[in-house]
């Protein structure tokens, strides 16, 4: 055998042999990776993420949103505010009314003052002047009400504002304490007001309950049968409807300012200021940055073994994977239809039965970040 024909019998082997030894050491490899990947974990699960849809049970137009897209919020921070106009209009013609009402009140006083004089006895002369002193008292009493709800409102947004400026200059998130300065001072100016407001509701409710009782003491004396007058009592049927009307506005005004409902992540954001809202429709969604939770979905092999209480260790994957020790907290009732990011293939449509994992103190987890999960047997 000369040595060409050596080389091409070399040749032949190299080009016969070669692809099989590759063939064999990829499907030994395939073998390994999942053999290796079925001792790390047998399912895989998913952080849940707790969401908070925003939104508003009042009618209007948004006017101010303070939230940026994948901004964090702080719980009770206003971050969304409707446009107050039609409200407070509607509640300029409410306190007209009780103006006018209070005119009337006047107006029908004087006549009955009048007409008491020169046809009743001196009795029912103060029996109606100290009705109508009850209706202006209880007017007083509207009116200094509806000027204490709304600043006790806005007193409350100035102590979580203020409250939120203490909390940044902690964390020395912030260069200077102007802003907690202004708010603060607001807030006192705020207080001041209320407090004096509320004097004079208390002494417009003690002017009440005199009033009362002096035409208490004087119906007392009245002949039998005797009523207050008719017109009167039309009137303090009317101011009762605007005290209702009054009371309603002030909750609508109240709902109109948006707070977030927890800390967390602006996920997105649905309606910009300018745009119409309707009770319920969301405005933007918030997540938490952190969870404690992992849902995952077993498929028939280990559904019977499923069971609460059991020990399971999650792995996270990473160049050091990390392992925690946790247990079973919940499993569903019935087999779900799995969420995409967890079928083998994106075509193909696989289901489990769902449960829930709490997530051990020390890992840390990213809401949606996928976990392996093993001990199902």
């Amino acid at each position: 055998m000369n040595f060409t024909s050596v080389k091409n019998m070399f040749a032949m082997l190299r080009m016969t042999i070669l692809p099989v030894l590759v063939w064999l050491v990829a499907v030994v490899g395939i073998v390994f990776l999942f053999g290796h990947r079925g001792q790390r974990f047998q399912v895989t699960g998913l952080a849940l993420a707790r969401t908070y849809e925003v939104s508003t049970p009042a009618t209007g137009t948004l006017k101010q949103l303070t939230v940026e897209l994948f901004k964090p919020v702080t719980k009770g921070t206003v971050v969304a505010t409707l446009d107050d106009n039609l409200i407070q209009e509607r509640l300029a013609t409410a306190k007209s009314e009780i103006d006018r009402l209070k005119a009337e009140i006047g107006a029908v006083t004087n006549r009955i003052e009048v007409e008491n004089h020169n046809r009743q006895s001196d009795t029912t002369i103060d029996f109606r002047r100290f009705s109508a002193d009850i209706e202006q008292s209880r007017l007083s009493i509207l009116e200094i009400n509806a000027i204490i709800e709304p600043d006790r409102i806005m007193l409350q947004d100035l102590n979580a504002e203020i409250n939120i400026e203490k909390d940044l200059i902690a964390k020395h998130a912030v260069a200077t304490d102007y802003a907690l300065t202004r708010a603060q001072a607001r807030y006192d100016t705020l207080e001041k007001k209320i407090e004096q407001n509320e004097q004079l509701l208390a002494e417009a409710k003690i002017a009440f309950q005199a009033a009362n009782k002096r035409r208490q003491d004087v119906a007392d004396s009245l002949p039998i049968g005797f009523s207050p007058d008719a017109e009167i009592e039309v009137i303090h049927k009317a101011i009762t409807v605007q005290q209702h009307r009054v009371k309603e506005l002030i909750a609508e005004i109240a709902s109109l300012t948006v707070k977030a409902p927890a800390d967390g992540i602006v996920t997105s954001i649905m309606l910009r200021p300018g745009q119409t809202i309707l009770p319920g429709l969301t405005i933007f969604t918030i997540a938490e940055q952190s969870t404690d939770q992992i849902i995952a979905y077993a498929e028939t092999e280990f559904t019977a073994s499923l069971k609460e209480g059991m020990p399971v260790e999650l792995i996270i994957e990473t160049p050091k994977p990390t392992i925690g020790k946790s247990q079973v907290t919940y499993v569903g009732p019935v087999v779900e239809e799995m969420p995409v990011r967890l079928w083998q293939h994106p075509n193909i449509a696989q289901w489990g039965r769902p449960f829930i994992v709490k997530v051990p103190p020390h890992m840390k987890l990213v809401p949606g970040q996928a976990v392996g999960i093993r001990g199902l047997q």
